[in-house]
């Protein structure tokens, strides 16, 4: 019994080691929808199009011009299939209705991504139209929101900014975007995965046999330390003898 406790220990922690490994470097990606169709009217305006632009309306004053023209660069990839618009505003309001607004009077219904910040409200809305919006979805802005959020929450804006055209160019150019989520899924996979293994190794040894206590008491490690005891004096009783 001794030597197979010694077998089980073994390879729990081998089990446990390689689901980790495994799982930690396979990327898991934000739940997918159907790629949102482009009308043919969407389709023709596009194509009118014969150039697309970056253009940045900082109404709340958030960024400097230094960070402005960065951000111009990290942008300019959009243009290959839309235009590029960040706005930043403090008027509050419906953000959607707001966002559908300035993005149709700077381009009306041309090709192209809005990322739009209300800084009033803390609130973010990504919108846009043709076929830079082709492969985006509510929940693929959710994630993009998820990400820039943190940013914009510390006072980051040009974090904000670049974090969020950064997932934007990539879902334009037709790839995936992975988020800090990730990490966390595959961290909640890993360990759910490599419990699954071990229960299995467990009962293939276990079954049939009679489990050990002392010995596995025996093989595992106790600590603990006492620091700053304090004693407290709480109340007295007298008794009385007869």
């Amino acid at each position: 019994m001794h030597q197979n406790y010694k077998k089980i220990k073994l390879l729990v922690y081998l089990a446990t080691i390689l689901g980790i490994i495994f799982l930690a470097n396979r990327p898991v990606y934000a739940l997918e929808e159907e790629i949102s169709l482009i009308t043919e009217e969407e389709s023709s305006f596009a194509m009118e199009a014969d150039v697309y632009q970056v253009r940045i309306l900082d109404e709340a004053n958030l960024l400097t011009k230094k960070e402005e023209e960065k951000l111009q660069k990290i942008m300019k990839p959009v243009t290959k299939k839309g235009n590029a618009l960040l706005v930043t505003t403090k008027i509050g309001g419906d953000i959607e209705s707001k966002a559908k607004e300035y993005y149709w009077k700077n381009f009306g219904n041309n090709s192209g991504v809005l990322l739009y910040l209300d800084d009033n409200s803390k609130d973010i809305y990504i919108y846009g139209k043709g076929v830079a919006y082709r492969n985006f979805t509510k929940r693929k802005n959710m994630v993009i929101i998820h990400d820039v959020n943190q940013y914009a929450g510390a006072g980051d804006y040009y974090g904000f900014a670049a974090k969020g055209f950064h997932e934007i160019t990539e879902l334009v150019m037709g790839k995936k975007i992975r988020s800090s989520m990730v990490y966390i899924c595959n961290a909640c996979l890993a360990f759910g995965f490599s419990f699954v293994i071990c229960m299995i190794i467990l009962s293939k040894y276990i079954k049939g046999q009679k489990i050990d206590i002392d010995l596995i008491l025996s093989n595992t490690e106790l600590k603990g330390d006492l620091e700053d005891i304090d004693f407290n004096f709480v109340y007295q009783k007298r008794i009385s003898r007869k």
